[in-house]
């Protein structure tokens, strides 16, 4: 609800968005329609890749690879974080009063007989902020504010800082109380070291995810050049004729991020003004 309250107590400060026409006849915004599933004449123009929904852990607080984890192959949707439901549609999960259906075919893939020109080309679509009060429709805006800063966001700082600063305690802490709250209930981080680092980095991918924080986090922390030189995968999936579905991977597009990419090219015509200006590495 954190999402779609337009006055939700955790957010601390927002974008206001109203759903009212501008001076050009279109709307602030249309995010129902944006991120909606082409079977409900959605656009899907935001869509999680399967290296997004890979990231999820299990309930169990293991990955998906680890051993332990209870993560089946045939079932992959089943027993993840609270929160991949929370943020991700996947085939068969309910919306808007029938299940999903992104396998070849369904009315949510790109051979749907509602609409074929805009499905998702990941096999995944938004759910978080997607709004069920309101129709998926382009003829109506919605009033969602945009979420730049809200409380779970200062205990991740928080727990992120303390770990930078040595204090382990405290960082698992913070790390914690995002994890454990009620519509969450995520096993404790019992790790430290380098352990515990990657467990906050991976809580802000999972916490934060579409909220417009991971571009400048990877950057940051410096670890772009290897969790965006990898490809954008999607998912096939296929109906059996006896029941249940089949699911292969590929590649849908090639990444490629160079050490210059953490820097912007200073303007030639700012280098021009200034014969003392050094231009970034690379460029």
């Amino acid at each position: 609800q954190i999402f779609l309250e337009k006055f939700n107590p955790e957010v601390i400060l927002s974008f206001n968005i109203n759903a009212t026409r501008n001076p050009s006849g279109s709307f602030e915004s249309r995010l129902n329609v944006l991120i909606g599933p082409n079977g409900h004449h959605g656009w899907s123009a935001y869509t999680p890749s399967q290296s997004l929904v890979d990231q999820f852990p299990m309930k169990n607080g293991k990955m998906i690879t680890e051993e332990g984890s209870g993560y089946d192959e045939n079932n992959p949707y089943e027993n993840r974080d609270p929160r991949f439901y929370a943020d991700i549609l996947y085939n068969g999960a309910e919306f808007r009063g029938r299940p999903y259906e992104s396998f070849v075919g369904g009315l949510d893939s790109p051979q749907s007989p509602v609409e074929n020109w805009n499905a998702s080309l990941t096999g995944y679509n938004w759910r978080k902020y997607s709004n069920d009060a309101l129709p998926i429709d382009e003829n109506i805006g919605t009033d969602q504010n945009w979420i730049i800063f809200r409380y779970a966001e200062i205990y991740l700082n928080y727990a992120e800082a303390a770990y930078e600063t040595g204090d382990e305690a405290t960082a698992r802490k913070y790390l914690n109380l995002v994890r454990s709250r009620t519509s969450v209930g995520m096993p404790d981080v019992t790790a430290s070291g380098n352990e515990l680092s990657e467990a906050i980095k991976l809580e802000r991918q999972i916490e934060l995810c579409f909220e417009g924080h991971r571009f400048f986090d990877v950057r940051r922390w410096k670890i772009a050049m290897e969790t965006e030189n990898r490809p954008l995968r999607g998912v096939t999936i296929e109906k059996k004729p006896s029941g249940g579905f089949s699911y292969s991977y590929f590649i849908l597009q090639d990444r490629k991020f160079e050490e210059r990419n953490y820097w912007y090219p200073i303007p030639k015509y700012e280098m021009d003004k200034n014969e003392n200006l050094e231009q970034n590495p690379q460029y």
